[in-house]
């Protein structure tokens, strides 16, 4: 192990904020994303994994709802964020509507914890086609539940997000979310660009432009 990944997991591991020269490319735009949240904020979010955007978070907002629906990852979501006490590891997804859902993988001996676990059977590149259940949560009323605004939401759910946002939409959450980060998984997942569409055509009929950019990485 280089000394670069020893110093980050160091660091990492004891709750400090890693320096700028040892962040990678997608922690330096979390970083800027994030460096006008402050102690009053609450951040969402959605396919942590196992929490370094959640780490990145929490160096300056008051508190991070991390979730994961993925077990495996989970575990070392709740191990890698044990000493941060504003991140709440949260072990479900999150969909239009409550319940439980199948979770299909595309894991690998070389990657055993899977960034592309997805709820979506037809994701081009899930490999076990028959998934494992795992609690869902529908995240309009997560965020009811709260009874406070939530400034930012990062989502990355592997192609779930346009119908979770189409909740959100009609949801009066919508007016306590600050702003939503989404990533795009259109070339993945066949009639998603089509989703995407009519989602943001629906954001524009609302007037909720500014809330929303489909462009995290």
């Amino acid at each position: 192990m280089g000394l670069r990944k020893r110093a980050r997991l160091f660091l990492r591991d004891r709750g400090y904020p890693l320096p700028r020269f040892l962040l990678r490319e997608k922690e330096l735009f979390a970083r800027h994303v994030t460096n006008s949240l402050t102690r009053r904020d609450i951040v969402i979010d959605l396919g942590a994994h196992i929490g370094l955007m959640s780490q990145e978070f929490a160096r300056r907002a008051g508190h991070v709802h991390a979730f994961e629906p993925n077990p495996a990852t989970f575990q070392q979501l709740c191990h890698n964020t044990r000493n941060y006490s504003r991140i709440t590891p949260i072990n479900a997804g999150v969909d239009a509507t409550a319940g439980t859902a199948k979770l299909y993988f595309d894991v690998s001996e070389e990657q055993p914890f899977s960034q592309g676990a997805t709820l979506i059977e037809n994701k081009s590149n899930v490999k076990d086609r028959q998934g494992t259940d795992v609690k869902i949560v529908r995240l309009s009323d997560f965020i009811l539940s709260l009874d406070q605004p939530v400034t930012m939401i990062k989502m990355d759910i592997e192609g779930a997000e346009y119908r979770v946002i189409a909740d959100l939409l009609e949801s009066p959450a919508m007016d306590l979310i600050g702003k939503v980060w989404a990533e795009p998984h259109e070339d993945r997942i066949p009639g998603l660009a089509e989703d995407r569409a009519r989602i943001e055509a629906r954001i524009a009929e609302l007037g909720y432009g500014e809330k929303f950019s489909f462009d995290w990485h």
